[in-house]
């Protein structure tokens, strides 16, 4: 910030939690994550005719019908886990001789991971342990049946491990490029992993986990893999085919999973359970994700991080909201599609992404558009531009309403030319700091210099010159706060501003003074104060400040709130 450079941050992806924001220091942009009109739509057929709506992206093609089966029917008792844990599919949970080539129904979004895994030993346990059973548990022909025990002698012990590493990471780096294992190149891999499989302490210790784990992932697809004519390899998957989650959870965000799937309401969820208990052979299908329009776009995301501010209850944030669900962003080819290890989808460009992470670089371009045009203006200067020329969102999709998107959504075209800033420096975030009871050691942390409180460096939150207004209280009687505020000039030379409070509350009364502001130069500077006093009936109620010139409406948010403090 003292360098001129605006700091923007995602506000966190640990909502709808309150107080869940992660990043709110007040020279920094803040920025929340919001919807687009674009959403993805997965549909489920089932046997019976009947088809479910939910949401993935799911770039699988379908291939037809396939059994069903619930996964509370279906625990993996051997590695101890009972119906009250694989009904949610959690890793490990299900049996992989049971979901052998079938949809598994869970009762709780996951990343897929339980039925995708399924049918499989986990990472080197798989790959350096497994080869104790001997080649017959996993090769079928006579010329495999050979057992292959362990060597004693520990320098060929040694290099074997040291070989069995280079092999992981040879079948690593060919299965992330997608390049088929040949026969001859498994069978290779398989005498060295066998000869080693009482050494896994030291492979475990050297191997990389996603080296480990895509090996895992194509042992783990053998179980009846055979020599074909041409040389490679055929395979006989158990792996589970799809999956179909539902709960009660938002569904407001589509990701990407490691196999076919689909997110529904646990209304469907209970309609396809009734299917799949009271049908003798049940079936399903999932279909390929379809893009359709988000008519209630724009609205803050269910996983966007929420405020107060918890260092600091009466500076709001986030400061506003940006897109961030369904974003079309650069990918890492080497990266799974899906970000499951193990799934070996990639060589993609671009990938479908939701997050704050999404909705900051939005904020961030904005800012910088702006600066373009202002290249003389402060980090707070571009801030209070974006804050105030946002566009207005609605509480009604939102209950946590200005905790949820701050200002509102970006408007970075209307930023250009805000009329109106609030302008901060370096001393009025030292005086903040001060207000807020900082030492001088722990001042100069944040400021990397030999600042110091005084009397005259000193400040409350309210007077740190916002762009936005937030009121803290421990009760809904006798509310009353007083903001300290100063605007410049950056519209028309000549102009007048006019105060307008909106939308306040009943028994809450807003006054702004003086309420008129009159401009005779660009740069000017005219203070005003926001006082706020009543009652309120809510939690939080919030109302807006905006000064209109004709041609500007430079609008704040305000907000009031009542805090229970433990």
């Amino acid at each position: 910030m003292k360098n001129g450079i605006l700091t923007s941050n995602s506000a966190g992806n640990d909502g709808p939690d309150f107080a869940s924001i992660t990043n709110f220091s007040p020279w920094s942009l803040s920025v929340a994550a919001s919807t687009i009109d674009r959403k993805f739509s997965t549909k489920v057929q089932l046997g019976d005719n009947n088809v479910y709506e939910g949401i993935s992206i799911n770039t699988f093609d379908p291939t037809g019908m396939y059994p069903l089966i619930y996964g509370g029917v279906a625990p993996n008792i051997t590695g101890g886990f009972t119906a009250n844990t694989s009904r949610f599919c959690s890793r490990n949970s299900l049996n992989p001789n049971l979901v052998k080539g079938k949809i598994v129904l869970c009762e709780a979004l996951t990343a897929g991971i339980g039925a995708f895994s399924a049918g499989y030993c986990m990472a080197s346990l798989l790959i350096l342990e497994s080869c104790s059973l001997g080649f017959q548990s996993i090769f079928s022909g006579s010329h495999m049946q050979k057992r292959v025990t362990p060597k004693d002698d520990q320098w060929k012990k040694n290099v074997l491990v040291a070989y069995t590493i280079l092999v992981c990471r040879f079948m690593h780096r060919k299965i992330m490029h997608g390049k088929l294992i040949t026969g001859r190149y498994l069978i290779v891999a398989f005498v060295k992993l066998c000869a080693v499989w009482d050494v896994s302490d030291t492979c475990r210790s050297t191997l990389e986990e996603d080296e480990v784990y895509s090996v895992a992932r194509l042992l783990g697809d053998l179980v009846a893999y055979r020599a074909s004519g041409t040389g490679h390899l055929e395979l006989f998957g158990r792996l589970a085919v799809g999956t179909v989650m539902a709960d009660r959870g938002v569904k407001d965000t589509a990701y990407l999973f490691p196999l076919p799937a689909s997110y529904l309401s646990a209304q469907d969820g209970n309609s396809i359970f009734s299917y799949e208990s009271l049908t003798s052979n049940p079936t399903a299908s999932i279909l390929k994700s379809t893009q359709v329009n988000d008519t209630l776009a724009p609205f803050v995301a269910s996983f966007s991080s929420r405020g107060p501010n918890r260092a600091t209850l009466d500076i709001l944030k986030p400061d506003l909201a940006a897109p961030g669900v369904h974003i079309l962003a650069a990918w890492s080819p080497i990266s799974p599609i899906s970000e499951v290890k193990g799934d070996t989808r990639s060589s993609v460009q671009y990938n479908i992404i939701s997050g704050t992470s999404m909705a900051c670089p939005h904020a961030t371009a904005a800012a910088a558009y702006i600066k373009s045009f202002h290249p003389t203006w402060s980090p707070a200067a571009i801030k209070s531009a974006l804050m105030t020329t946002a566009l207005p969102m609605s509480a009604e999709k939102n209950q946590d309403a200005e905790f949820a998107y701050g200002a509102g959504q970006i408007n970075p075209l209307k930023a250009v030319d805000p009329g109106l800033i609030y302008d901060a420096d370096k001393i009025d975030y030292v005086k903040f700091l001060c207000g807020q009871g900082y030492s001088t050691q722990a001042l100069q942390l944040v400021t990397g210099d030999n600042s110091v409180c005084s009397s005259n460096i000193n400040a409350t939150a309210w007077d740190l010159n916002y762009p936005s207004f937030a009121l803290s209280s421990i009760t809904f009687e006798s509310i009353t706060g007083k903001f300290s505020r100063t605007v410049t000039n950056v519209g028309s030379a000549i102009s007048t501003y006019k105060a307008t409070v909106t939308g306040a509350p009943i028994g809450l009364q807003i006054q702004v003074v003086p309420d008129t502001l009159s401009f005779t130069s660009v740069g000017q500077k005219l203070s005003f104060v926001l006082e706020v006093k009543g009652s309120v009936d809510n939690s939080i109620v919030s109302a807006s400040l905006v000064w209109d010139d004709g041609v500007h409406q430079v609008r704040s948010p305000i907000v009031v709130f009542v805090v229970v403090r433990n």
